[in-house]
């Protein structure tokens, strides 16, 4: 019996099937921890209902929608290209075999453009973090204004990358020198106030802000290290990709959600007031 397919064709289908599975695999773990996060951030943030917190549980809120569509877009992808496998080893290449491969092309295209949202919401919090650290400068509108340029054009060349002929390594690069903007900025005001704290307050005052510039540096690096595993990662701009990058894109979209809500988390501990204690407002400066 002759075979309804060419070799090539199902080896090529065959691999993109392997690839998405990876990725889906890797965005399904990594979706896990985020749901650990979220529900801690639920816990503590319903707590109190302060104005503040009130804008850490709408971010929190966002978050958790585009962790969730992207991780059942992935799915959905491995779903669309196993039925491709499918109908091609049963059908050959039929019409219903390259509507599903443009419905492929579709999803993924979406779940792309969801990453890029996702990411200007994540850049957004870490917008409003340097943001409140300069609100006593008068020179915060210039400030914030420089980070704020970098997101909207990171943005741009993000949805240029998904529709235009762009290498994709150009977008997460940029992405990795707002961060990188973000927190010199952030750190930086933290360090000059830790400072002048130090001398008219003493020990207690640089252990606080000392606290807060971890909390600004753990989130950062972390940030970071996963930009720079994932632009280490490419080899192809489109599935099928090889093992590494398949897990680091998996991943990304999850972390990029469960980094912030670390913050979240952060902030909403050091805003909750333990029995018989006082809490340190130092944290207050951080988002």
């Amino acid at each position: 019996m002759p075979a309804l397919v060419d070799e090539g064709v199902f080896e090529a289908t065959w691999a993109v099937v392997e690839s998405q599975v990876t990725v889906a695999a890797a965005a399904l773990l990594m979706h896990g921890m985020f749901l650990l996060t979220f529900v801690l951030a639920l816990f503590l943030l319903l707590r109190n209902h302060t104005p503040a917190q009130r804008v850490l549980l709408f971010t929190a809120i966002i978050l958790a929608m585009f962790a969730i569509v992207q991780v059942s877009l992935d799915a959905a992808l491995v779903s669309v290209i196993s039925s491709v496998l499918q109908i091609q080893m049963k059908e050959g290449m039929t019409e219903r075999v390259v509507g599903l491969l443009d419905a492929f092309s579709t999803i993924y295209d979406v779940r792309l453009g969801a990453f890029a949202i996702n990411n200007v919401i994540a850049d957004g919090l870490f917008l409003y973090r340097c943001s409140m650290i300069w609100s006593s400068s008068r020179y915060a509108p210039v400030i914030v204004a420089i980070p704020l340029l970098l997101i909207l054009t990171n943005t741009a060349i993000g949805f240029a990358a998904i529709y235009l002929v762009l290498d994709i390594r150009i977008p997460f690069a940029f992405a990795l020198l707002t961060n990188l903007v973000l927190f010199g900025l952030t750190a930086g005001r933290i360090w000059n106030k830790r400072r002048a704290a130090a001398a008219l307050l003493g020990i207690t005052a640089h252990r606080r802000y000392t606290t807060t510039l971890e909390v600004v540096l753990e989130s950062s690096l972390l940030y970071a290290i996963c930009d720079i595993l994932y632009i280490s990662s490419i080899t192809k701009s489109v599935p099928p990709f090889g093992a590494f990058q398949n897990i680091c894109w998996g991943s990304l979209a999850q972390l990029v959600n469960i980094l912030p809500m670390m913050i979240v988390v952060r902030v909403a501990l050091a805003r909750t007031p333990p029995p018989a204690s006082t809490v340190s407002t130092s944290y207050k400066e951080v988002v």
